[in-house]
This record gives C-alpha cells, structure tokens and sequence, in this order.
C-alpha cells in the first residue's frame, strides 16, 4: 500500500501548469528588473519539465521549447497561457 495520496494525471496537469505559471513568473520578474543593454541576450531561457520557456528580451514574448524527434521545436505561449 502507498503512503502517500494517489496521484492522477489531472493532479500531474495541475502541477505541470503551476510550474510553467512559476517559470513565467520569474522571467517577468527578471525581464522587468533588468535593464536591457546593447550587450544583453535577447532570450532568456528558464528550464522546465520536459524543455525550456524561452523569453524574447526585446518583446517579451514567451515561447515554450521541447525535443521533438531530436529536434527542438518551439511554440508561442498566448496570453491566455501567462
């Protein structure tokens, strides 16, 4: 018998959701204290489970990145999804 509460794949979205909604956060936070300079990156990547949320510093648009095939493939996050 298991110790512990059982976990459901709505639990495992649940929880994958809070830590893109985490990850996000964070490089918001980073963008908006960071003063953008000429020397600067223009993506900031955040490692999250399974790939990385890549931010643009110049537009602050969010992509999230994944191995697909050996390759990574990225793919915009809407508003809806920060």
């Amino acid at each position: 018998m298991a110790n512990g509460p059982a976990v459901t794949d709505q639990g495992k979205g649940k929880a994958m959701t809070s830590r893109k909604l985490a990850a996000v956060s964070m490089l918001a936070i980073a963008a908006a204290i960071t003063p953008a300079a000429a020397d600067s990156p223009r993506y900031v990547l955040q490692r999250i489970e399974g790939g990385l949320i890549r931010m643009d510093t110049a537009t602050g648009a969010l992509s999230q990145c994944s191995p697909d095939g050996g390759v990574w493939r990225c793919r915009s996050l809407s508003n809806s999804a920060r």
